[in-house]
């Protein structure tokens, strides 16, 4: 980008047109920003929007080529006094703009960007009529206790609560976005219609008033200026935060159907959470219909790893077992990988199999991945209530393991306990003894008298009393026929206290050849076939689930062609295509891993929105002080996000992952995508480039 400072005393040739190419509304706002007013201001004098005016602040600063309202306001006077009747006045001083700051409020500069939002409403429908008949002082005491409830909801889901007029909204995914946001809001509206039907403390709510509880996802615009967070767009005037009785006569808590798609997709990827955890039957009743399964990928290119699996369990059978944990990235196949390898070991085999998801949405839900086992043991149908299951484990602990009936006794009261928290009394972080609840598990593994595998899957996810419990788990099955497995992303090794207990299996890229070979089996008739896979692989950069994502939209797409007769698919294989071809599905999990590595998001979003831009031409963006662009750059190379090439103010960054890149660009907003990079043309270095020294970073 251009530098937007302009000399002292010298007018650009150009700044009369670009004034007279603002529309008639930026021309009021750039006038009144020459009268000192605020943002809030001019959008109380004009009727507007206060995130209005700073899009349209956005458009004015880059049609001037601007980087804050104050230089704004003095090119606008310029250009005033430019006009053929003042052109005898002298221009002001120059001297006296101020520096960028980027406290400045007019800078505004990817600040802003479209995001993946979840949230709940809560409202009583309220009219006149009604407070009449109840009269207002009723009202306060329903409005402090639903005040209460949602509290106590955000406590537990791990939302942000915010007043709105006749209720409260929680919100998931501000500030920091999770995959999981769409299924803490689902448990988070389930939780309240349960504990309003249960607890004494809330029934004035269902007594005297309906309260309609609704659950939205989509794509919110985000603003991080000033501090904080705000959200503006379409997702925030939809009809259920306008209006409770859009969702009159609807089943509560009601669902968008954006909602119920993102449940489906994000189940279908890593299973239903926990079946004993109390909003887990919601989730799957939230589901139905049941929507047709996603395809199951083939498994290519892990074979080497599902043969030392084989050579594990083969040692397991003959009682020498050593606990596993299977590490790799998000999308590397873990879960893949293992599901593999039941299929193997179930199918006429002795093994049996056992499973425990530590995928859980709420707050204090400690050892919940081990619920799921006990229940698998003592019979339970999946169609069973908590209570029920409950009760079934406490009987079939006191028929086949007495010894450990107590302490099964006491677990089991933990779990109900969760299942039944008030409002008032929250359940505090359990007591029970680690050491009780491993030898527990261990003694009624143990006495299956058959080969055992005990898969955990997320433990990335778990919650600390998991953690606890795995490392005296694993000691527990080490040396017998029970085989303790655990999946995870890298960065938890980190936090395991029992490294010294486990062996570990590492889940690397695909290797190109590999990748080809898994898009093949995906979209085996792509025209162009080859070169279309290798384009395909390359932007996958070897992780399976981008593969598998893009393949089937490619393959999707070139149904779509083949239905209309007389086109041709049209796949170009040009980098525009991958915009047309990003899965969406895959732009919660890339953007919480970039939140969850704590990248500078302004920072990103410019790269982003360049593809290829130089060290100088980032830093005149004036987007930080140039010692917080330095860092926030050299964080991005020691992740693994970036590459360079060149040298000195001349180097050039770009993206090593194109997936990445699209899944940020995509979230820009209009103002912040450059037009001269809207092709998305491809910015990597080319083959045999040798210009400057080229930085790759490992990731």
């Amino acid at each position: 980008m251009d530098n937007p400072s302009h000399p002292s005393g010298a007018l650009p040739d150009t700044l009369d047109s670009a004034v007279r190419l603002l529309t008639e509304r930026q021309r009021e706002i750039l006038q009144l920003v020459q009268d000192g007013r605020s943002n809030r201001e001019i959008a109380d004098r004009l009727a507007i929007s206060e995130g209005t005016v700073k899009q349209h602040l956005v458009t004015i600063f880059r049609q001037l080529k601007v980087r804050n309202r104050t230089m704004a306001a003095q090119l606008g006077t310029l250009s005033q006094q430019n006009s053929p009747e003042n052109r005898t006045q002298d221009p002001p001083d120059a001297g006296a703009e101020e520096e960028a700051s980027p406290d400045a409020e007019g800078e505004m500069y990817y600040t802003s960007a479209l995001q993946p939002v979840s949230m709940v409403v809560a409202r009583v429908p309220i009219t006149e009529a009604m407070v009449h008949r109840l009269g207002s002082a009723h009202f306060g005491r329903i409005n402090r206790t639903l005040q209460q409830l949602c509290a106590a909801a955000a406590h537990r889901f791990g939302g942000v609560m915010q007043a709105i007029p006749g209720g409260f909204l929680l919100l998931f995914g501000v500030p920091r976005m999770r995959e999981e946001d769409p299924e803490r809001a689902t448990c988070c509206a389930c939780w309240m219609e349960r504990t309003m039907a249960e607890q004494q403390r809330v029934s004035p709510l269902r007594e005297s008033l309906s309260l309609r509880v609704c659950v939205l996802s989509g794509e919110a615009i985000a603003s991080s200026g000033g501090g904080k967070t705000t959200l503006y767009g379409n997702m925030v005037s939809h009809p259920c935060l306008m209006s409770p009785h859009v969702c009159d006569g609807v089943t509560q808590p009601h669902l968008s159907p954006a909602t119920r798609q993102a449940l489906w997709y994000n189940t279908q990827r890593y299973g239903a959470v926990t079946a004993f955890f109390p909003e887990g039957d919601a989730l799957m009743r939230a589901m139905e219909p049941v929507m047709e399964p996603l395809p199951q990928p083939p498994l290519v290119g892990r074979e080497s790893e599902l043969r030392t699996l084989l050579a594990s369990a083969a040692e397991a059978q003959a009682g020498a077992s050593r606990t596993l944990v299977i590490v790799g990235e998000a999308g590397f196949g873990k879960s893949r990988l293992v599901q593999a390898l039941r299929t193997l070991l179930t199918v006429g085999t002795t093994w049996l199999w056992l499973e425990g998801q530590c995928r859980t949405v709420a707050n204090r839900t400690p050892w919940y991945p081990f619920a799921a086992l006990l229940a698998q043991l003592s019979g339970c149908p999946a169609t069973w209530t908590v209570s029920a299951k409950a009760a079934r484990i406490e009987e079939w602990l006191q028929q086949h393991h007495p010894e450990q009936a107590e302490s099964g006794r006491r677990l089991m009261a933990q779990w109900t306990g969760m299942a039944h928290e008030t409002v008032a009394n929250p359940i505090r972080d359990p007591g029970e003894p680690v050491q009780q609840v491993a030898a527990l598990l261990v003694a009624v593994l143990s006495a299956t008298g058959r080969p055992t595998v005990l898969f955990l899957d997320n433990l990335q996810w778990a919650d600390p009393d998991t953690l606890a419990v795995f490392p005296h788990l694993a000691k527990g099955c080490n040396g017998s026929p029970v085989w303790l497995i655990g999946a995870t992303r890298r960065s938890w090794l980190r936090l395991f206290p029992g490294a010294d207990l486990v062996s570990t299996l590492s889940l690397n890229r695909l290797t190109p050849k590999s990748t080809v070979q898994l898009l093949r089996a995906i979209h085996p008739t792509a025209p162009g076939d080859d070169e279309v896979h290798r384009r395909l692989a390359q932007w996958s950069s070897g992780v399976p689930l981008f593969a598998t994502e893009l393949g089937h939209s490619a393959l999707a797409r070139h149904r779509a062609a083949l239905a209309r007769p007389g086109t041709i698919d049209p796949l170009s294989l040009d980098h525009r295509d991958l915009l047309t071809l990003f899965p969406r599905t895959l732009q919660g999990l890339i953007l919480e891993r970039l939140d969850a590595v704590q990248v500078n998001w302004r920072v990103v979003r410019a790269i982003a929105a360049h593809g290829r831009i130089t060290w100088d031409a980032l830093l005149d963006l004036g987007l930080h002080a140039r010692a917080t662009t330095t860092a926030a750059v050299e964080h991005l190379f020691k992740v693994g996000l970036l590459g360079e090439t060149g040298a000195g103010g001349d180097r050039t960054l770009f993206f090593n992952n194109e997936m990445v890149r699209a899944a940020i660009w995509l979230t820009l907003l209009d103002g912040d995508r450059r037009t001269d990079a809207a092709h998305f043309a491809d910015d990597r270095p080319k083959s045999g480039e040798t210009e400057g020294a080229t930085r790759w970073p490992n990731g």
